[in-house]
């Protein structure tokens, strides 16, 4: 239960810090993934998941259960995967437009 605690404590950390709220079921789930996950790789794969959770459709800073799921299914997929292209090239005209959201207190497409 001690472990749990701690992994716990580091995720509502990491997600505050970004500026999202857990609801407590989205929590627990996350909590019990990171479980298997070796203490030292935790951190890495705390923000692996932060990542895959920014790179959803939020419609507030409240993360439900649905959204950590698709997460932590595009972070298995995306370890899976060979990388194949390193570089991404954007034209100057297709790059997206960023917005400030005071809510989220950060820029997003």
């Amino acid at each position: 239960m001690d472990v749990s605690r701690k992994i716990k404590t580091k995720v509502s950390a990491g997600f505050k810090m970004r500026g999202f709220i857990l609801r407590p079921e989205a929590s627990r789930y996350l909590v019990e993934v990171l479980e298997s996950v070796d203490p030292s790789e935790l951190d890495d794969v705390i923000e692996k998941v932060l990542d895959a959770v920014e790179k959803q459709p939020l419609s507030s800073s409240m993360i439900e259960l649905s959204v950590m799921e698709s997460a932590v299914q595009d972070c298995t997929q995306a370890c899976d995967e060979t990388i194949d292209n390193v570089f991404n090239i954007i034209g100057a005209f297709d790059v997206p437009r960023y917005i400030y959201s005071v809510e989220r207190k950060k820029f997003v497409p």
